[in-house]
């Protein structure tokens, strides 16, 4: 979940796409897609370095990772605002 949250600061804007997930964990492979936002315009979005050694998760990574776990496993989409997961997309098999 750790290098998770780094993309997602790192990113600033954006999209994580395609991450999948078991039992609540995030899985390194298949890799998930990352889409940057930019803009072009005087008021540019700032571009984040990597996020301090003191980080501390926020309210919106505990939200996303409580969401994962309460899940168990399937792929999930996550907009990406501030570095911060704001709107997540969950996509899960149905069993019938």
């Amino acid at each position: 979940m750790r290098k998770l949250c780094n993309v997602m600061w790192h990113m600033g804007y954006g999209m994580v796409v395609g991450v999948h997930f078991r039992s609540g964990d995030v899985l390194d492979n298949p890799p998930h897609d990352i889409i940057r936002k930019a803009r072009t315009t005087e008021d540019a979005w700032p571009h984040f370095s990597a996020p301090p050694a003191d980080f501390v998760p926020k309210r919106e990574h505990i939200r996303l990772i409580e969401e994962l776990g309460r899940t168990g496993t399937g792929t999930i989409d996550i907009k990406v605002v501030n570095g911060l997961p704001i709107d997540l997309d969950i996509r899960t098999r149905a069993s019938v």
